[in-house]
Protein backbone atom coordinates (compact mmCIF):
# COMPACT_ATOMS: atom_id res chain seq x y z
CA UNK A 1 0.00 0.00 0.00
CA UNK A 2 0.86 3.71 -0.75
CA UNK A 3 0.50 6.10 1.96
CA UNK A 4 1.35 9.91 0.71
CA UNK A 5 0.61 13.00 2.94
CA UNK A 6 -0.89 16.26 1.54
CA UNK A 7 -1.95 19.77 2.30
CA UNK A 8 -4.22 21.59 1.09
CA UNK A 9 -4.65 25.49 2.03
CA UNK A 10 -8.28 26.77 3.39
CA UNK A 11 -9.70 29.93 4.43
CA UNK A 12 -7.96 32.45 6.05
CA UNK A 13 -4.63 30.64 5.80
CA UNK A 14 -5.42 27.86 7.47
CA UNK A 15 -4.54 24.26 6.98
CA UNK A 16 -6.66 21.21 5.32
CA UNK A 17 -4.56 18.22 6.21
CA UNK A 18 -4.38 14.93 4.79
CA UNK A 19 -3.27 11.55 3.34
CA UNK A 20 -3.75 9.59 0.33
CA UNK A 21 -4.03 5.81 0.65
CA UNK A 22 -4.16 3.23 -2.46
CA UNK A 23 -3.04 0.09 -3.54
CA UNK A 24 0.70 -0.33 -4.85
CA UNK A 25 0.54 0.72 -8.56
CA UNK A 26 -2.58 1.43 -8.58
CA UNK A 27 -4.61 3.47 -11.62
CA UNK A 28 -7.49 4.80 -12.31
CA UNK A 29 -9.02 3.47 -9.33
CA UNK A 30 -12.77 5.07 -8.09
CA UNK A 31 -11.91 7.71 -5.31
CA UNK A 32 -13.35 8.31 -1.36
CA UNK A 33 -12.75 11.25 0.71
CA UNK A 34 -13.39 10.68 4.43
CA UNK A 35 -14.26 13.48 6.82
CA UNK A 36 -14.46 13.29 10.31
CA UNK A 37 -16.96 14.48 12.87
CA UNK A 38 -16.36 17.17 15.67
CA UNK A 39 -13.80 16.79 17.89
CA UNK A 40 -11.87 14.22 15.56
CA UNK A 41 -10.03 14.12 13.50
CA UNK A 42 -8.31 11.27 9.65
CA UNK A 43 -7.49 8.97 12.55
CA UNK A 44 -10.22 8.61 15.05
CA UNK A 45 -12.09 6.13 15.89
CA UNK A 46 -12.82 3.40 13.00
CA UNK A 47 -11.74 6.22 10.11
CA UNK A 48 -8.15 4.52 9.60
CA UNK A 49 -9.73 1.13 9.07
CA UNK A 50 -12.28 2.25 6.59
CA UNK A 51 -9.35 3.79 5.00
CA UNK A 52 -7.21 0.56 4.84
CA UNK A 53 -10.04 -1.47 4.00
CA UNK A 54 -10.97 0.49 0.85
CA UNK A 55 -7.61 0.78 -0.17
CA UNK A 56 -7.18 -2.90 0.03
CA UNK A 57 -10.77 -3.14 -1.95
CA UNK A 58 -8.89 -1.04 -4.59
CA UNK A 59 -10.06 2.57 -3.98
CA UNK A 60 -7.93 5.64 -3.37
CA UNK A 61 -8.66 6.87 0.13
CA UNK A 62 -8.57 10.20 1.16
CA UNK A 63 -8.64 11.30 4.54
CA UNK A 64 -8.48 14.76 5.79
CA UNK A 65 -8.55 16.36 8.79
CA UNK A 66 -11.31 19.81 8.68
CA UNK A 67 -8.97 22.82 8.92
CA UNK A 68 -10.43 23.95 12.39
CA UNK A 69 -8.72 20.70 13.53
CA UNK A 70 -4.81 20.91 14.61
CA UNK A 71 -3.79 17.89 16.38
CA UNK A 72 -1.31 18.65 19.18
CA UNK A 73 -0.53 15.39 19.90
CA UNK A 74 -1.86 12.47 21.39
CA UNK A 75 -5.06 13.20 19.71
CA UNK A 76 -5.32 16.28 21.86
CA UNK A 77 -7.14 19.26 19.60
CA UNK A 78 -5.88 22.43 19.91
CA UNK A 79 -9.27 24.46 21.05
CA UNK A 80 -8.56 28.14 19.67
CA UNK A 81 -9.03 26.55 16.65
CA UNK A 82 -12.01 23.59 17.08
CA UNK A 83 -13.74 26.85 18.61
CA UNK A 84 -13.73 28.27 15.38
CA UNK A 85 -15.92 25.39 13.22
CA UNK A 86 -18.84 26.96 11.39
CA UNK A 87 -20.90 24.57 8.82
CA UNK A 88 -19.93 27.12 6.07
CA UNK A 89 -16.57 26.63 6.59
CA UNK A 90 -16.57 22.60 6.66
CA UNK A 91 -19.02 22.84 3.39
CA UNK A 92 -15.80 24.59 2.49
CA UNK A 93 -13.21 22.50 2.90
CA UNK A 94 -15.20 19.63 1.48
CA UNK A 95 -15.26 21.39 -1.79
CA UNK A 96 -11.55 22.05 -1.59
CA UNK A 97 -10.47 18.50 -0.74
CA UNK A 98 -12.91 17.42 -3.79
CA UNK A 99 -11.55 19.95 -6.07
CA UNK A 100 -7.83 18.88 -5.18
CA UNK A 101 -9.06 14.95 -6.15
CA UNK A 102 -10.65 16.58 -9.27
CA UNK A 103 -8.17 19.04 -10.50
CA UNK A 104 -5.67 15.75 -10.03
CA UNK A 105 -3.22 18.10 -7.58
CA UNK A 106 -2.66 15.57 -4.25
CA UNK A 107 -0.41 12.99 -4.83
CA UNK A 108 -0.36 10.04 -6.47
CA UNK A 109 -2.78 11.66 -9.26
CA UNK A 110 -2.61 8.67 -11.59
CA UNK A 111 -3.88 6.50 -9.20
CA UNK A 112 -7.64 7.94 -8.65
CA UNK A 113 -10.84 8.37 -11.46
CA UNK A 114 -11.80 11.53 -11.03
CA UNK A 115 -14.90 10.24 -12.82
CA UNK A 116 -15.81 8.19 -9.96
CA UNK A 117 -15.71 9.71 -6.69
CA UNK A 118 -17.19 9.65 -3.09
CA UNK A 119 -17.42 10.77 -0.03
CA UNK A 120 -17.42 9.13 3.28
CA UNK A 121 -18.50 11.64 6.55
CA UNK A 122 -19.82 10.99 9.95
CA UNK A 123 -21.08 13.66 12.38
CA UNK A 124 -20.62 17.20 11.03
CA UNK A 125 -18.44 15.64 8.58
CA UNK A 126 -21.25 13.98 7.00
CA UNK A 127 -23.80 17.21 7.19
CA UNK A 128 -20.65 18.82 5.36
CA UNK A 129 -20.83 16.27 2.98
CA UNK A 130 -24.87 16.27 2.44
CA UNK A 131 -24.44 20.29 2.00
CA UNK A 132 -21.49 20.15 -0.57
CA UNK A 133 -22.94 17.32 -2.68
CA UNK A 134 -26.13 19.45 -2.81
CA UNK A 135 -24.58 21.80 -5.71
CA UNK A 136 -21.62 19.30 -7.00
CA UNK A 137 -21.71 17.12 -9.81
CA UNK A 138 -18.45 15.37 -9.02
CA UNK A 139 -20.04 13.31 -6.27
CA UNK A 140 -21.12 10.08 -7.25
CA UNK A 141 -22.10 8.52 -4.35
CA UNK A 142 -22.20 9.23 -0.49
CA UNK A 143 -22.02 7.05 2.80
CA UNK A 144 -23.28 9.46 5.99
CA UNK A 145 -22.27 8.35 9.33
CA UNK A 146 -24.98 9.74 12.09
CA UNK A 147 -25.56 12.39 10.21
CA UNK A 148 -27.96 15.08 11.59
CA UNK A 149 -31.09 16.00 9.73
CA UNK A 150 -30.27 19.93 11.20
CA UNK A 151 -27.49 21.13 12.85
CA UNK A 152 -28.96 21.60 15.73
CA UNK A 153 -29.24 18.24 16.53
CA UNK A 154 -25.31 18.97 16.57
CA UNK A 155 -25.55 21.52 18.88
CA UNK A 156 -28.10 19.53 21.49
CA UNK A 157 -31.24 22.20 20.24
CA UNK A 158 -31.83 23.50 23.80
CA UNK A 159 -29.70 26.63 23.97
CA UNK A 160 -30.87 29.49 23.30
CA UNK A 161 -29.01 32.24 21.16
CA UNK A 162 -29.23 35.20 23.65
CA UNK A 163 -27.54 32.69 25.92
CA UNK A 164 -24.69 31.45 23.38
CA UNK A 165 -24.52 35.46 22.55
CA UNK A 166 -24.08 36.52 25.43
CA UNK A 167 -21.75 33.65 26.13
CA UNK A 168 -19.76 34.69 23.21
CA UNK A 169 -19.26 30.10 23.14
CA UNK A 170 -20.78 26.88 24.35
CA UNK A 171 -19.53 23.50 25.11
CA UNK A 172 -20.92 21.03 22.89
CA UNK A 173 -20.45 17.34 23.31
CA UNK A 174 -17.62 15.35 21.01
CA UNK A 175 -18.13 11.49 20.23
CA UNK A 176 -17.62 10.92 23.60
CA UNK A 177 -20.29 12.03 26.03
CA UNK A 178 -17.24 12.78 28.47
CA UNK A 179 -15.30 15.19 25.83
CA UNK A 180 -16.77 18.64 25.43
CA UNK A 181 -15.14 21.45 23.15
CA UNK A 182 -16.09 25.32 23.09
CA UNK A 183 -17.91 26.55 19.39
CA UNK A 184 -18.69 30.35 19.74
CA UNK A 185 -21.52 31.84 18.76
CA UNK A 186 -20.36 32.81 15.12
CA UNK A 187 -20.91 28.98 14.57
CA UNK A 188 -24.98 30.42 14.97
CA UNK A 189 -24.67 33.34 13.28
CA UNK A 190 -23.59 31.28 10.19
CA UNK A 191 -26.61 29.17 9.92
CA UNK A 192 -29.02 32.26 10.26
CA UNK A 193 -27.13 33.86 7.59
CA UNK A 194 -26.67 30.79 5.44
CA UNK A 195 -29.69 28.69 6.35
CA UNK A 196 -31.09 28.69 2.66
CA UNK A 197 -27.44 27.16 1.84
CA UNK A 198 -27.07 24.62 4.69
CA UNK A 199 -30.74 23.05 5.07
CA UNK A 200 -29.83 19.14 5.24
CA UNK A 201 -33.32 18.22 4.69
CA UNK A 202 -33.57 20.52 1.70
CA UNK A 203 -30.03 18.50 0.24
CA UNK A 204 -30.76 15.25 1.28
CA UNK A 205 -34.26 15.66 -0.81
CA UNK A 206 -32.42 17.82 -3.80
CA UNK A 207 -29.95 14.64 -4.13
CA UNK A 208 -30.22 12.36 -6.97
CA UNK A 209 -26.76 9.99 -6.80
CA UNK A 210 -27.01 7.17 -4.41
CA UNK A 211 -26.15 7.81 -0.55
CA UNK A 212 -26.41 5.90 2.45
CA UNK A 213 -27.18 6.27 5.91
CA UNK A 214 -25.34 4.33 8.59
CA UNK A 215 -26.35 4.90 11.67
CA UNK A 216 -26.10 3.24 15.46
CA UNK A 217 -29.74 2.83 16.88
CA UNK A 218 -28.68 3.58 20.31
CA UNK A 219 -26.95 7.03 19.38
CA UNK A 220 -27.98 9.31 22.06
CA UNK A 221 -25.80 12.03 20.14
CA UNK A 222 -27.59 12.47 17.49
CA UNK A 223 -30.68 10.18 17.20
CA UNK A 224 -31.48 8.04 14.45
CA UNK A 225 -34.61 9.62 14.02
CA UNK A 226 -32.58 12.22 11.83
CA UNK A 227 -31.47 9.51 9.59
CA UNK A 228 -35.31 8.42 9.01
CA UNK A 229 -35.76 11.75 8.26
CA UNK A 230 -33.30 12.06 5.61
CA UNK A 231 -34.18 9.04 3.94
CA UNK A 232 -37.76 9.92 3.88
CA UNK A 233 -37.22 12.87 2.03
CA UNK A 234 -35.60 10.70 -0.67
CA UNK A 235 -36.00 7.23 -0.68
CA UNK A 236 -35.45 6.84 -4.29
CA UNK A 237 -31.92 7.62 -3.92
CA UNK A 238 -31.55 6.75 -0.11
CA UNK A 239 -30.54 3.89 1.64
CA UNK A 240 -30.89 3.69 5.38
CA UNK A 241 -28.65 0.95 7.46
CA UNK A 242 -29.34 0.91 11.40
CA UNK A 243 -26.31 -0.22 13.30
CA UNK A 244 -28.03 -2.49 16.16
CA UNK A 245 -26.98 -1.39 19.18
CA UNK A 246 -24.48 0.72 18.05
CA UNK A 247 -24.01 4.79 19.69
CA UNK A 248 -22.58 7.50 18.08
CA UNK A 249 -18.91 5.73 17.85
CA UNK A 250 -20.47 3.34 15.38
CA UNK A 251 -18.28 0.64 17.61
CA UNK A 252 -17.53 -2.65 15.77
CA UNK A 253 -17.04 -3.20 12.36
CA UNK A 254 -20.56 -2.95 10.78
CA UNK A 255 -19.99 0.32 10.14
CA UNK A 256 -16.97 -0.37 7.66
CA UNK A 257 -18.57 -3.35 6.18
CA UNK A 258 -21.75 -1.49 5.45
CA UNK A 259 -19.79 1.44 4.14
CA UNK A 260 -17.54 -0.47 1.78
CA UNK A 261 -20.36 -2.85 0.66
CA UNK A 262 -22.75 0.16 -0.34
CA UNK A 263 -19.42 1.99 -1.79
CA UNK A 264 -18.28 -1.12 -4.16
CA UNK A 265 -21.69 -1.51 -5.32
CA UNK A 266 -22.92 2.06 -6.58
CA UNK A 267 -19.39 4.16 -7.11
CA UNK A 268 -17.03 0.98 -7.88
CA UNK A 269 -19.28 -0.13 -10.62
CA UNK A 270 -20.49 3.19 -11.37
CA UNK A 271 -20.26 3.90 -15.27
Amino acid sequence: MEIERFEIEAVGGARIAGEVLVAEAAVEAPVVAIGHGFGEHRRSLYLPALAERLAAKGFAAVAFDFSTTRDLGGGLLDPDRLKATTATGLVDDVDRVLTAIFERTLPLPKAYDIRRIGYVGRGLGAAAGLARAKADSRLRALVLHACPARWSSFVGGDVEAPTWREAGAIDIKGADATERHAVAYEFHRDLDRNAEALDLLDAATELRVPFCLVHGEDDARIPIADARALFFRNSEHAWLRPIPGAGHRLEGEAAVDATVEFLERHLAAAP
